[in-house]
């Protein structure tokens, strides 16, 4: 279904049921933002004392990097 066909759907739909819908999505991607605060949280405290060379265990590495 292509995504105009769905906009003409939601269209369709009840001003309650169009709520609904709205409301559902809000808290589903709501969540997803919670989530990826988490994933942040997490990072940071992995790094927190910078970055280390998987290779060489040496603290002086550019990240993303070939220093």
């Amino acid at each position: 279904m292509a995504l105009a066909e769905i906009i003409n759907q939601i269209r369709n739909l009840s001003q309650r049921d169009q709520q609904r819908l709205k409301e559902f999505f809000t808290n589903s991607l709501g969540s997803a933002g919670e989530t990826e605060s988490a994933f942040t949280d997490v990072s940071e405290q992995k790094h927190k004392d910078g970055y280390t060379c998987i290779h060489c265990q040496s603290t002086n590495v550019i990240r993303f990097d070939k220093y």
